[in-house]
């Protein structure tokens, strides 16, 4: 009870901090990576004080698992409200009807099928949401947002706990019986294990190294007289001839943070990341060298979501076994079943998050209710299921991407369920109130940097480390789901009123908003048909990450992880290639000629180089957030 009041409040303040320094003034966008810099910073701050809990007060101190839970609340509600869900989601709401005008015909074309419930077309309502100097707390106000908030809030929560009954089923497979690595829990799991954490040299050598770059680059920000190294270049200007002018972005930038978390990622993967980084960009190059057309967002947007989709089909496939199973076990079955069952991994599921019947019909009452819930809105129930069954396919390879290799950051932008759909058998099929509410529902797939699934997991297997239970830990992960939802909605208008959604915040949030529309507004003004390019590089995106994963299972010595060649090409991991590069060469080094103590014994100095990043730059975003004043962005 005392971790979960704990949490709830700082699951609160963290919804304060992270929005402010995201959205309102811009100074840190870092909720793009794996790690959230608030939860570690949290952690951080409640670690070293219950240090003194221990030595002075040590009936007050926290133990290892209440110091997790809050860990866990605060991460799992950042997933939310963190970068591409709710922080698109809240401008679409009132988008439509504020920027609509004579010329593009908007209200002519989709307004009849905006639903009432989930949106707001009260103009005058709308007027210092868009503009600013206004506030939320006015009676007229709270009305226009109430039903739409109620709304959208039921929707986040039940689609959630559904990702939760997923997580409970899939748990004891992926963290038992495959006993994945799960990089990402490295730090919070180290830092809240024990008081020699914090007494280990090289974990402060680390810390200071890499705070101390935080440290100067902040401070030259605001006075440029302080001198500090350069660490964050572009090269691409350097290619001014062809076929290399084709690459107009490549950054070599020099993260602590990144170098920190790539040497707790398998060498195979960090090798996999900068390498298949290098690869999309030849591709640009050897598109030049054919004269063929530049189209960057065709074949990058259709082979990511091709690989993605392959490698949730890849992961389903590996565990046919265990689900049919969970299939016998859940089902009611005859006697020689469940004999069968009794021998199986499966049995046993007193211990698991839920029970595998109860997992088993809280999704099945979940899509129920999605289904309802579009239904009403106006969506024909197959596709409200084609839709959502691509959808939670997509976060469930997300998912798998974190807890077997832990990859920096996951982003796959432009290719969600609705444009599948639409690229695969054109926009005929669908209505105007289909595709009107894709757009709705362009916030839930825009980029799939931020879902509270992969967060979900993490979570249990920090409980298997620290021995605690998973029903306790379930309820309070769905505490924090509903306090971070509302929390951030309240959060976000309180802002917007305040400072206004078109003028000083949430600029690209607006233009991810005003791109969805005017892409619907597109599709109803002139239908497309079946896109092949796009299909035919998805299908070798699918086709190719299926061939890497075939010879990585063959050949022990095949270097290259489909999972790289998924992820490698974000905007996130555009800016920390290199950086994984460094971190996979001082590994390998380490290997080679230290062999396995050896990094081992140096893996204290790389979780100083993460946390003097998250820490040092913490502390500026804070800063920021109090004085309102403009600092030096950590990340990127």
């Amino acid at each position: 009870m005392r971790s979960l009041i704990l949490g709830t409040i700082l699951t609160v303040i963290n919804c304060y901090w992270v929005i402010s320094t995201e959205i309102v003034r811009t100074v840190v966008i870092g909720t793009v990576l794996t790690v959230f810099f608030n939860a570690i910073f949290t952690v951080f701050i409640l670690a070293a004080l219950n240090l003194l809990f221990l030595k002075y007060l040590p009936s007050a101190a926290l133990t290892q698992s209440e110091l997790l839970v809050v860990y866990i609340m605060v991460s799992v509600s950042t997933a939310i409200y963190g970068i591409d869900l709710m922080e698109v989601m809240v401008p679409v709401m009132g988008h439509a009807f504020w920027f609509a005008t004579p010329e593009n015909e908007w209200k002519e074309l989709f307004f009849r099928y905006l639903p009432g419930w989930l949106t707001v077309d009260n103009k005058s309502v709308l007027r210092g949401y868009y503009e600013g100097d206004s506030s939320l707390w006015m009676v007229e106000h709270l009305r226009a947002w109430l039903v739409p908030v109620l709304a959208w809030t039921c929707f986040i929560c039940i689609s959630s706990f559904v990702l939760v009954c997923i997580n409970s089923i899939v748990r004891r497979q992926w963290v038992v019986n495959e006993k994945l690595a799960y990089p990402t829990i490295q730090l919070p799991v180290e830092m809240t294990g024990s008081s020699k954490f914090f007494s280990n040299r090289l974990m402060w050598i680390g810390f200071v190294f890499a705070g101390g770059l935080a440290l100067l680059d902040g401070l030259n920000f605001l006075l440029p007289i302080i001198p500090t190294p350069k660490l964050r270049y572009n090269i691409a200007p350097l290619f001014t001839n062809k076929p290399f002018n084709a690459i107009s972005w490549m950054p070599l930038n020099f993260y602590p943070l990144a170098i920190g978390l790539a040497y707790f990622t398998p060498l195979d993967l960090s090798f996999s990341l900068w390498f298949f980084y290098l690869f999309w960009q030849m591709q640009l190059v050897f598109r030049n060298i054919m004269g063929w057309e530049h189209m960057p967002g065709v074949f990058l947007h259709g082979q990511l979501s091709g690989a993605w989709i392959g490698l949730s089909i890849l992961s389903l496939f590996s565990m046919r076994r265990y689900i049919r199973q969970i299939f016998r076990f859940v089902l009611p079955a005859s006697d020689k079943t469940k004999k069968a069952v009794g021998k199986s991994s499966v049995r046993g599921d007193k211990k698991e998050p839920l029970r595998y019947r109860t997992a088993a019909l809280g999704i099945f009452g979940g899509v129920a209710f999605l289904t309802a819930f579009w239904y009403k809105a106006g969506m024909t129930v197959w596709i409200i299921w084609a839709f959502f069954l691509i959808y939670f396919l997509t976060v469930m390879a997300a998912t798998r991407m974190r807890a077997e290799l832990g990859p920096l950051a996951h982003e796959l932008h432009g290719s969600g369920p609705d444009r599948i759909l639409i690229e695969t058998f054109g926009s005929k099929p669908f209505g105007p109130k289909e595709l009107t509410l894709f757009t709705l529902l362009h916030w839930t797939n825009y980029g799939y940097r931020n879902n509270p699934m992969p967060n979900q997991l993490e979570a249990f297997k920090m409980a298997e480390k620290a021995e605690m239970g998973y029903r306790k830990l379930t309820f309070a992960i769905l505490v924090a789901t509903v306090v971070g939802t509302l929390t951030a909605f309240l959060m976000f208008l309180s802002f917007f009123y305040e400072y206004g959604g078109s003028v000083r915040v949430a600029h690209s949030c607006i233009f991810v908003s005003q791109d969805a529309f005017v892409r619907l507004q597109h599709l109803l003004q002139n239908p497309v048909s079946i896109d092949f390019p796009i299909m035919k590089q998805r299908i070798f995106g699918l086709l190719f990450t299926i061939f890497l994963m075939f010879m990585r299972r063959r050949f022990l010595w095949w270097p290259f992880h489909p999972v790289g060649y998924a992820v490698s090409s974000g905007w996130a991991m555009s800016h920390i290639w290199f950086s994984v590069f460094i971190s996979w060469l001082v590994k390998r080094t380490l290997l080679h000629y230290g062999g396995l103590k050896t990094y081992q014994h140096s893996a204290p100095l790389f979780l100083g180089l993460i946390l003097g990043q998250f820490v040092i730059g913490s502390l500026w975003s804070i800063v920021g957030v109090i004085t309102n004043i403009q600092v030096r962005a950590f990340f990127p």
